[in-house]
């Protein structure tokens, strides 16, 4: 019913054939991207869209997290029931982006290291129970070059969440270039590594629960320019090579200096606490800003999913 409202909305319009600025008219592919591109007060909220996500993107210190939330907006865009329905959520979505910039632009100003020491680093949409600073020390294979702060959020009655930053020296301050803050999760403090792939940094972290997910982030170091590497998109490549009804349950922790993985295996039927299907391990590699499987080996059998 949506998909004919935005159909028959887009047939009404006579301007159809209009340019919308973040995507090519001609390869629409989907009743929304055509009601977009037949509409030229939407094809203009869509590149205002696009300016504000690229202006929230040069703003911000936690761009995955941004990307992420750009890609959950982007998928309940289809779900617009009429064209009034898709320009509020236009309208609301540049609002986000454009305030999402404003709050990190007040996030990169430069501290002193006493300061940091002391006071949390604010990060926007960070949990909202009280934070302190969990510790404070220069980065690990970094010399000098790199400090960051842990955090620690928590209320009466449990710990709530926890952040990272890191910040680069200037001279006697400290700027900001990483800033995350996550419900559930505890970071360990980051390190830089030399891998296959190049020089890393390796901000680590674990989601808290059964599963002990991997919540870390990681960055391709040239220089002083830091690159965020896609460390989530090879788990699915993986799931595609496992057998059917074979799974990695729980969190998978890389070795970043020497770009291998190990897992154990589980199959339909397991307990959460008991894998028997097997074990995986792989060889990675970066390739286009994306973590990759180079080579995959399997074991089958209990034995070779219970080995530490």
């Amino acid at each position: 019913m949506r998909a004919a409202l935005l159909l028959a909305a887009c047939l009404a319009v006579p301007a159809c054939g209009a340019q919308a600025a973040s995507f090519d008219c001609a390869k629409a592919a989907t009743t929304v991207e055509t009601a977009i591109c037949a509409d030229p007060a939407l094809s203009q909220a869509d590149e205002h869209m696009a300016q504000a996500y690229s202006r929230a993107l040069d703003a911000t210190l936690a761009p995955r997290a941004l990307r992420t939330d750009q890609l959950h907006w982007l998928a309940s865009r289809e779900s617009a029931g009429t064209l009034d329905d898709l320009r509020g959520s236009y309208d609301r979505r540049i609002a986000e982006l454009l305030a999402e910039a404003d709050k990190w632009h007040r996030v990169r100003r430069d501290v002193g290291e006493a300061e940091a020491r002391r006071a949390c680093v604010a990060i926007p949409d960070g949990p909202e129970d009280p934070c302190t600073v969990d510790a404070f020390a220069n980065v690990a294979g970094s010399g000098d070059a790199l400090a960051f702060q842990l955090q620690s959020y928590t209320n009466p009655q449990y710990r709530s969440g926890g952040g990272v930053v890191v910040f680069r020296r200037r001279g006697t301050t400290l700027a900001p270039v990483i800033a995350t803050a996550v419900e559930s999760v505890h970071f360990n403090p980051p390190v830089v590594v030399q891998s296959p792939a190049g020089k890393l940094l390796d901000l680590s972290g674990t989601m808290e629960g059964t599963g002990a997910f991997n919540a870390g982030s990681l960055y391709l170091m040239d220089g002083e320019k830091l690159s965020e590497i896609d460390t989530e998109s090879w788990l699915f490549d993986l799931a595609k090579r496992l057998p059917k009804g074979w799974g990695a349950w729980k969190g998978i922790f890389p070795n970043y200096a020497k770009l291998t993985a190990a897992t154990p295996l589980w199959k339909s039927g397991d307990g959460n606490c008991c894998p028997t299907a097997g074990r995986a391990t792989l060889r990675l590699g970066i390739k286009n800003g994306r973590l990759v499987i180079l080579d995959l080996h399997l074991r089958n059998g209990e034995a070779a999913a219970q080995e530490n």
